[in-house]
């Protein structure tokens, strides 16, 4: 073939393509502007009807914000009378990890020495832990002791989420709290004891993650 003839040939497919090219733009551009105008005939029936809805509200409105402002205030204030009519905590201290990582041979350590022997006092510990924690459960050895000894020990399999995998603790955000007893009832410390709570993870992961804080909270019965 002369290469005058292959030249043209070239150019009219090159043609053939970008008029096809322009087609199709067209054609989009059609498309998008009856869809733009169908929505703004939607939007100006909506904006109609809203205006007529907003009228009827207007009336409306003010009862129903002095009735939430009631209902807000009520809970604010029944919150801060539980709180501030409970009784205050006789130790609270809270142990956190560093980048949520709970390694193995990490022990939590908490010690006190009661001022009075004659008070009961409930036990508990709470776990703070991330929503991307890899478990439903964690496994707790905890140990107390004193200068004799052992005086108190056990496994616990605290359940933070359910069979769903739904978590059982409470917070609006993803760190979710959950409190966990120690024993079975209020004990009495002996006056001026030290007593030395210790606490570790019984999971098989070498180092932990999701973990971010153990608490120990010592409250009088």
């Amino acid at each position: 073939m002369p290469r005058t003839a292959l030249l043209d040939s070239t150019n009219r497919k090159a043609s053939v393509a970008i008029e096809t090219e322009i087609a199709v733009e067209i054609a989009v551009g059609i498309a998008a502007a009856r869809a733009e105008a169908k929505a703004k005939v939607r939007a100006d029936r909506k904006t109609q009807k809203k205006t007529k809805n907003t009228q009827k509200m207007a009336e409306i409105a003010p009862k129903s914000l002095k009735i939430v402002k009631k209902h807000v205030f009520l809970a604010v204030f029944g919150a801060w009378a539980m709180v501030s009519c409970g009784p205050a905590p006789i130790l609270d201290e809270l142990t956190t990890f560093e980048e949520h990582r709970w390694h193995m041979d990490s022990v939590v350590q908490v010690q006190w020495e009661p001022q009075d022997s004659g008070i009961p006092v409930f036990m508990s510990l709470y776990v703070r832990h991330l929503t991307d924690y890899p478990y439903n459960n964690l496994f707790l050895f905890r140990t107390v002791n004193t200068v004799e000894g052992v005086a108190y020990s056990d496994t616990v399999d605290v359940q933070l989420a359910d069979e769903l995998g739904r978590w059982n603790g409470s917070g609006m955000s993803n760190l979710k709290t959950i409190m966990v007893p120690i024993g079975k009832s209020a004990v009495r410390f002996n006056k001026g004891e030290r007593y030395t709570l210790r606490i570790q993870h019984g999971m098989r992961d070498t180092v932990l993650y999701g973990i971010q804080d153990i608490g120990v909270r010592l409250l009088e019965a």
